[in-house]
C-alpha cells in the first residue's frame, strides 16, 4: 500500500469477442449423496479385480495376505470438491461436489460384486478418517500425519466388513460430521488391522470402482499402523517391522506407494449438486478470481483473518464474490425523506419534486389490495421489472427496501393510533387534550360511519375531556 492508502489493482481480466466459452451450472446444496469423481469408470464389470499391482496400490479392500495390516490415503482436490470449479475446469458432466460449511456424514465404496460370508473379511478391526489437507499439498509422495481437529471419522473394534449382501453396491461408512472448509484439499484415510482368521482369498482385492486421475493422489503400505479402536487420530505406521499384536502374523512389511488411480467415493450428507454445464459462443469478460476490497493492512489484513485452527480466511468467499471491509457502494443510492415530508407535511421538498413528485402515500387497505393483486408491496417492484431490467442494482434495491420500511413505519403508527383511539371509546374514563384530539382526528377519518354517528362520538370526546379548569 502507498502512503496515501490508493493500491494500483491490476485489469486481472480479458475481453473476448465471439469467442467458446461454458456457463457453469447453479449448484444447490441439500441433504443427500455425491460420487467423486463423477462419470468415472468400473474397472470390471464382474467379479474380475483390477490386476494385484494396481490393487494393491488403491484398494481399501485388500485381501492378498490374510492378517495383513495395511493403510490407504486417497486425495481430493479444491478443483473437484468445488462442482463449479470442476465444471470450468473442464469436466462440464460433472454434477457433485461438497458444500463449503456443511456437514458430511458418510463414505461410501462401490463394490462391484456380491459379498458373501466367504469373501467379506473378517475379525477386522479399522478406522476411516476424512480431514483437510495442509495448504499446498496436492499430491500424495508419503503418508500426512497432520492433525485436523475438524477431522471426521470411524472405528470399528472388530467385525465384518464389507457387510453382507447380495449385489454389487455401495458399502457406506457412517462417521462424525466433518465440516469442509471450501479451501482446502481433503484426504479420505482407511487403516486396517485383520486379526487371526481374517479372509484373504480374493487376491489382489474386490473389484472396486476407480478413476485415473491423472496425478499421485493415492498412497498406500502394508507397513500398517498397531491400533486398537476408540478416538480418531491420524494414525501412524510402526517403526519397526515385525511388531505383533493379538498373537496376528504381520507377513510381509513394504510400501505399495503412490498411485494415479484412486477408489470412486461416495460422500454423503450436506452435499452439492448442479445440473451440468453449457457452452456456446458469445462475448464475454473473464475473471478467475474473487474481489476483496480492504483497508486494514496493519498488523493483519481484514481479508487474512479467520479461523486460527484451520487457516481459512472469514471475509473471502471464494472466486466469483465480492467482500468489502467497509460496505459496498452505489451511486443510485438517494435518501428518501420524501416518504415522511409527504405523510407530516403534505407534500415533498422542492429538490425531491421531479423524482417523487407524483409518488403518493398508499394507506393500509390500498397496500392489502396491491399485494393481493400484484404480490408485491407497492413500495417494492416485482417479478415483470426484475424480469425486464435483468435483476436490480444495489442501489435501487437499497432505495426501494429503504422507502419500503419508511412507509412501514407510517402504518405501525397508524395502527397504534387506531389501537390508542380503541381503548379510549371502550371506557369512560376523563381524556386528556392531547387524547382528544388524538380521537377526534381518528374519528374524522373513519370509513363506514355515517356523518350523524362521527357527530355524536365527537360530542361524547368533548364531554370527557378535562380542560385546565377542571383539573
Amino acid at each position: 500500500a502507498h502512503a496515501g492508502g490508493w493500491t494500483r489493482m491490476e485489469n486481472e481480466y480479458e475481453e473476448r469477442f465471439t469467442k467458446a466459452y461454458v456457463q457453469q451450472g447453479e449448484p444447490t446444496c441439500a441433504a443427500g449423496t455425491t460420487e467423486l469423481t463423477f462419470g468415472s469408470t468400473t474397472h470390471s464389470t464382474t467379479t474380475t479385480p483390477v490386476s494385484t499391482a494396481t490393487a494393491l496400490l488403491i484398494n481399501p479392500f485388500k485381501y492378498d495376505v490374510a492378517s495383513r495390516r495395511y493403510r490407504c490415503q486417497y486425495l481430493f482436490l479444491k478443483s473437484e470438491l468445488d462442482v463449479e470449479a470442476n465444471q470450468l475446469a473442464g469436466n462440464a458432466t460433472a454434477t457433485g461436489g461438497l458444500c463449503a460449511g456443511s456437514a458430511i456424514n458418510q463414505l461410501a465404496f462401490w463394490i462391484n460384486q456380491p459379498i458373501s460370508a466367504a469373501n467379506a473379511q473378517r475379525n477386522l478391526q479399522f478406522t476411516i478418517l476424512i480431514k483437510h489437507a495442509p495448504l499446498g499439498l496436492s499430491t500424495l509422495a508419503t503418508f500426512d500425519n497432520t492433525v485436523d481437529p475438524a477431522a471426521g471419522c470411524y472405528a470399528q473394534a472388530a467385525g465384518i466388513f464389507p457387510a453382507v449382501n447380495g449385489a454389487a453396491a455401495w458399502h457406506p461408512i457412517n462417521i462424525s460430521p466433518f465440516v469442509w472448509d471450501g479451501q482446502r484439499n481433503v484426504i479420505v484415510e482407511i487403516a486396517v488391522t485383520a486379526a487371526v482368521g481374517g479372509a484373504g482369498n480374493v487376491v489382489g482385492g474386490l473389484p472396486i470402482r476407480y478413476s485415473n486421475t491423472g496425478a499421485n493422489l493415492t498412497y498406500s503400505a502394508y507397513t500398517a499402523p498397531p491400533f486398537l479402536a476408540g478416538p480418531c487420530s491420524p494414525l501412524t505406521p510402526p517403526t519397526l517391522c515385525g511388531q505383533t499384536q493379538a498373537a496376528t502374523a504381520l507377513g510381509d512389511c513394504g510400501i505399495f506407494g503412490a498411485s494415479i488411480y484412486r477408489p470412486v467415493v461416495r460422500f454423503g450428507g450436506q452435499v452439492t449438486t448442479a445440473p451440468a454445464a453449457t457452452s456456446g459462443q458469445n462475448a464475454f469478460i473473464w475473471y478467475r478470481g474473487g474481489l476483496v476490497a480492504e483497508s486494514t493492512t496493519a498488523p493483519t489484513p481484514w481479508s487474512r483473518l479467520g479461523n486460527p485452527a484451520t487457516a481459512t480466511p472469514y471475509s473471502f468467499r471464494g472466486p466469483g464474490t465480492i467482500s468489502a471491509q467497509n460496505g459496498v457502494y452505489d451511486n443510485l443510492v438517494e435518501l428518501n425523506d420524501h416518504v415522511f415530508d409527504r405523510a407530516f407535511d403534505g407534500a415533498v421538498k422542492p429538490s425531491d419534486a421531479a423524482d417523487f413528485g407524483t409518488m403518493r402515500h398508499v394507506s393500509i387497505n390500498e397496500m392489502a389490495d396491491h399485494t393481493r393483486q400484484n404480490r408485491h408491496l407497492p413500495t417494492m417492484k416485482g417479478r415483470d421489472s426484475w424480469k425486464a431490467e435483468k435483476g436490480f442494482s444495489l442501489g435501487d434495491l437499497t432505495n426501494q427496501l429503504w422507502t419500503t420500511a419508511e412507509t412501514q413505519a407510517l402504518y405501525v403508527t397508524e395502527l397504534n393510533d387506531r389501537l390508542n383511539v380503541l381503548e379510549l371509546l371502550s371506557n369512560d374514563r376523563p381524556l386528556e387534550p392531547g387524547e382528544a384530539d388524538l380521537a377526534k382526528r381518528t374519528i374524522g377519518a373513519m370509513e363506514g360511519r355515517t356523518e350523524a354517528e362521527k357527530a355524536v362520538l365527537l360530542k361524547t370526546i368533548d364531554q370527557r375531556t378535562v380542560t385546565t379548569n377542571q383539573r
